[in-house]
């Protein structure tokens, strides 16, 4: 969803060109010539954008990829990264001026700073953040804790979409038991839905599953 960002006013504006000028005792620098036209245009439509980051994890990935967002006057609204068998992923929703929107996404491509690092930049017109989400959407959280067992994953969220419930977060690891070398399987989640759920009918079915998988599952409104 596009809109109007108000202006910034003459006091900062005045701020931002000051900082071009070296003070005394300390080395001179030069603002970021894109930032500096970002915040100080009277007024610019902005455009949110989701940026899908995926590569060999290192030190810096955030920091490098951040500091070309803000380069380019963008701000993050909502991120979640998470590493994985030596790989990093990172989703992060940008908002941003729509005509510097390109020069992102190009920048982004080719710095150098990101050689091995894939991104991508999406424009998005979904405008939920998790602040309006919250006042739209009923919210769950989902535990599940016991013996791994192939599919668990599948049939518990197979369900839950069958009653129109949405996974907006997803956590999973395994573990071995202290004794016996039997694998454990954790799960946590977050779950939305347009209307709330009838908990008692989905009780009763989790604890149809809990029986059925040999495992522990709660689900409480947030």
């Amino acid at each position: 969803m596009k809109k109007s960002l108000s202006v910034v006013s003459k006091p900062l504006q005045s701020s931002f060109n000051n900082l071009s000028q070296p003070a005394a005792g300390f080395a001179s620098f030069t603002v970021n010539k894109t930032l500096r036209r970002s915040y100080l245009t009277t007024a610019f439509t902005s455009s949110k954008a989701v940026l899908t980051v995926l590569g060999g994890d290192r030190v810096g990935i955030i920091k490098d990829v951040t500091g070309i967002v803000l380069d380019h006057g963008g701000n993050i609204l909502d991120s979640n990264s998470t590493a994985l068998g030596g790989k990093f992923s990172s989703l992060m929703l940008v908002e941003i001026a729509e005509e510097n929107v390109k020069l992102l996404r190009d920048d982004l491509k080719k710095s150098p700073l990101l050689e091995g690092i894939s991104v991508e930049t999406d424009i998005t017109s979904d405008d939920q953040t998790p602040v309006n989400r919250a006042t739209k959407y009923a919210a769950y959280r989902l535990k599940l804790e016991g013996l791994d067992n192939p599919g668990l994953v599948n049939t518990l969220i197979s369900y839950f979409a069958s009653i129109g419930a949405n996974i907006d977060g997803l956590k999973t690891k395994t573990s071995s038991a202290p004794f016996g070398g039997t694998v454990l399987f954790e799960l946590e989640g977050v779950l939305t839905s347009s209307e709330a759920l009838k908990m008692e009918e989905v009780n009763e079915k989790l604890d149809e599953f809990s029986n059925l998988l040999g495992v522990t599952i709660s689900l409480e409104q947030e």
